[in-house]
């Protein structure tokens, strides 16, 4: 994961990661306190990791994106089930609806139905409703399959492949 990068400027402190300025005009007591920065950026950085999307800023996570055009998997059923963890892909039904479940770790978080338009769901707007559903649940569930009983030191250490090692149902180290 990138470090979090402070910059200050003249309407205040902003904060970055890479080349997305995540928040601006902060106050700077900011800059010399991690757990004020958290509290400001915490929800858009935990999306970030969960879903694999760091250049993604807050509220693309909560506006389906159009669809990028991607290869998509034709979905027979009307059931799709997706990990967090795993690439999201592009869907093709002939159904006007989906029933979705999301899965964090392997472990089931929310379930919603996602209405079909023109037979075909992206990536971002199955993140999109997936978020939205979850809510606070996939916060909870991501501390419960990636960091609690593990050890933070053991590879491996992003937050994302913690999630996908328990989705493939590796073993958890209790210490």
């Amino acid at each position: 994961m990138p470090a979090l990068r402070v910059q200050h400027e003249p309407e205040g402190v902003s904060l970055w990661r890479g080349a997305n300025r995540l928040a601006g005009g902060l106050p700077p007591e900011v800059a010399a306190d991690p757990a004020l920065a958290h509290d400001t950026i915490g929800w858009e950085l935990l999306l970030q990791e969960v879903w694999g999307q760091p250049d993604w800023l807050l509220g693309r996570f909560y506006t389906p994106a159009p669809d990028d055009g991607r290869a998509a998997i034709f979905v027979p059923g009307r059931a799709l089930t997706v990990e967090a963890s795993a690439d999201v892909p592009a869907v093709i039904t002939n159904l006007d609806a989906l029933d979705l479940t999301l899965t964090v770790g392997g472990l089931p978080v929310c379930q919603t139905r996602a209405p079909v338009s023109c037979g075909r769901l992206g990536p971002g707007e199955l993140i999109s409703l997936l978020t939205h559903a979850a809510g606070m649940d996939l916060c909870r569930v991501t501390v419960r399959q990636a960091l609690l009983g593990r050890l933070l030191t053991a590879p491996p250490l992003t937050l994302r492949a913690r999630l996908a090692e328990a989705a493939r149902g590796a073993p958890v180290t209790v210490t």
